[in-house]
């Protein structure tokens, strides 16, 4: 007899077939409540990566019947958004509770390594092994642990040991090395991260214990020889295509991205998007039709084409609807919105996917982001700067210790939540730019009445795409590319990352016309007790992971102003580091107090 607590969810097909709120609807009104409590947790399933919130919701509704489904899922939203404090404590909760704890240490263990708390991680791996032995999880675990206290000697034994004697897989969603592989895939030169006899023990862990996509990308990344054999072989596929107007099919071609952007070839990446892309599909495909899109818009901004972007945004949502892929095409909406907030194209066809889903909290989201957006005009939204110089203030410790009202008279922006900085002597700001979602949700109040007091405030739409600001505000896109990769065209309102939200603000301040750009308070110096001038709890501690002792974001956000230094100096403009110390080398420094001696 089947385990009544045992969950199985409905396919999301079936709920977006019939409509969200008809589904909705329908399930507050089954009996008995196990019944109910089912269809609930499987709204939830369907909503949670469209609609976070509605989605735990829903699952509490089901508490009373399926406590560990329930549990788990807010674990895993709760580390989808990086709020790792919260997912460990309920991660925690649930094992203790669990009928089979096992099941759930994968989800404790990897929001304690994404927190940064490795001591904590140990120690919870030296009781899991006691109890069940050692595994690829304590594998996984024990490997990066290693890697990030410096600790190459042990790094490289736990990885022999696991080559010399296999180790027993008990959870299918452990990815051993795929830490490694998202660590070095933005460094410019992959093959030499390891020593070469730890990087070919990391190609073998891989290639024991983990899927083939991930030793493949990894072999990509840390073999460049046997990547350049792979790259010949697809350039011939591709001349040949369009020689002869043959079609490569949607996941072939997906691959073909996946491996030239791994390897920056611009070129074969240029002759990819000049491909056709399939004229049907099926629900398999769907996901490659997208990435190959995801891959085109990303190129198009990449070179400040907004206009190309937007047409293959809206190509794809047209084909998706051709073929009666609603109930995929709704899952784009974030990542398109983040990248083209402004397009009317792009809005009025994803809202209109909602409405035949008949998702009404989504249609009232496009709507109001269409209502409030979609009119704007990027380049004089974004205004034109009276002076040559202004300042940029981020947020580390040592602006606390800089004569801040010396900057009287001069044109500021600020970052975040630097608007503290007023407390220390800091002039009026003339501009704030916000572009992390989690600081932004942490302290929408606060950020909002700073928003208020500045002549433009510029927020990234991925903060705003669930909670919208109560001042006006001006939302800027990101691609999907990062500074730190090549020196990559900015657009009005649509920019390019790079670990900090200071390398956007930098390309606002050139648009605007700035040709003489100071920096100050990027210290990517993160070991003291306090990680901003203003403090900074855990989470703040959990959102600087990256640049944590082996983390890669000090020598990317070094990289991504490199390269637009790069980007800018052809027209005339200049970026300095005005800060007294810390780990931003890549721009030339110049004295802060010299701007202001008698």
């Amino acid at each position: 007899m089947a385990d009544p607590r045992r969950f199985v969810p409905l396919p999301a097909e079936w709920i977006y077939r019939i409509g969200v709120e008809r589904a909705r609807a329908q399930t507050a009104a089954l009996e008995p409540g196990r019944l109910r409590a089912l269809g609930m947790l499987s709204l939830a399933s369907a909503l949670r990566s469209v609609e976070e919130a509605q989605a735990l919701a829903l699952a509490r509704g089901a508490r009373r019947f399926y406590r560990e489904q329930v549990l788990e899922l807010v674990v895993r939203t709760l580390s989808a958004n990086t709020r790792y404090t919260a997912a460990i404590w309920w991660a925690q909760r649930l094992i203790d509770t669990a009928d089979t704890p096992r099941r759930y240490m994968p989800l404790l263990v990897e929001a304690l390594i994404a927190s940064s708390r490795l001591d904590e991680c140990h120690q919870v791996l030296t009781a899991y092994v006691a109890t069940y032995g050692r595994d690829t999880l304590w594998l996984r675990a024990e490997v990066e642990i290693s890697y990030r206290c410096s600790d190459f000697v042990r790094m490289h034994t736990l990885m022999q040991d696991a080559v010399d004697t296999r180790l027993p897989c008990h959870h299918k969603s452990v990815r051993v090395m795929d830490w490694l592989y998202k660590l070095i895939r933005l460094d410019p030169e992959p093959h030499a991260f390891l020593p070469s006899e730890t990087q070919a023990l990391a190609m073998k862990i891989a290639s024991l214990y983990d899927k083939s996509s991930i030793s493949g990308a990894l072999r990509v990344l840390l073999e460049p020889d046997k990547a350049d054999r792979i790259a010949q072989r697809h350039a011939a596929q591709i001349r040949e295509a369009r020689q002869n107007q043959l079609l490569i099919p949607a996941t072939e071609q997906e691959k073909m991205f996946n491996i030239a952007l791994r390897r920056r070839d611009w070129a074969q990446l240029e002759d990819l998007s000049a491909l056709s892309l399939p004229d049907s599909f099926d629900t398999a495909s769907a996901k490659a039709l997208w990435n190959i899109a995801r891959h085109r818009i990303d190129l198009h901004l990449a070179q400040a084409d907004v206009r190309s972007a937007e047409a293959t945004a809206c190509a794809v949502l047209d084909q998706l609807a051709a073929q009666h892929h609603d109930s995929y095409a709704i899952t784009l909406a974030a990542g398109l919105v983040f990248r083209l907030p402004l397009s009317a194209g792009v809005l009025d066809r994803l809202a209109a996917c909602a409405r035949r889903l008949d998702f009404a909290q989504m249609s009232a989201r496009l709507e109001t982001w269409q209502d409030r957006y979609t009119g704007l005009d990027p380049i004089a939204a974004t205004g034109r700067a009276e002076r040559r110089r202004c300042f940029i203030l981020g947020n580390a410790p040592s602006i606390a210790d800089l004569p801040l009202e010396a900057l009287a008279g001069e044109d500021i922006f600020c970052v975040n939540r630097g608007m503290r900085a007023m407390a220390l002597g800091l002039p009026q700001p003339k501009y704030l730019v916000v572009a992390d979602s989690k600081v932004y949700r942490n302290h929408a109040r606060e950020i909002d009445a700073d928003g208020a007091s500045v002549a433009r405030f510029f927020i990234a739409s991925n903060c705003i795409w669930r909670q919208q600001p109560s001042v006006p505000a001006i939302p800027f896109g990101s691609s999907g590319l990062k500074l730190s990769l090549r020196p990559l065209q900015p657009a009005p309102l649509h920019l390019h990352r790079g670990e900090t939200v200071v390398v956007p603000t930098a390309q606002l301040a050139f648009q605007m016309g700035y040709r003489e750009i100071y920096i100050l308070g990027v210290d990517l110096d993160y070991s003291g007790p306090v990680t901003h001038f203003y403090g900074g709890g855990r989470s703040e501690t959990e959102r600087l992971n990256n640049f944590r002792p082996g983390g890669s974001a000090t020598a990317m956000v070094n990289l991504s102003f490199a390269n637009l230094q790069k980007l800018v100096a052809p027209q005339g403009c200049r970026i300095f580091n005005a800060a007294p110390g810390g780990k931003l080398t890549a721009l030339e420094r110049v004295g802060f107090k010299d701007f202001f001696s008698p």
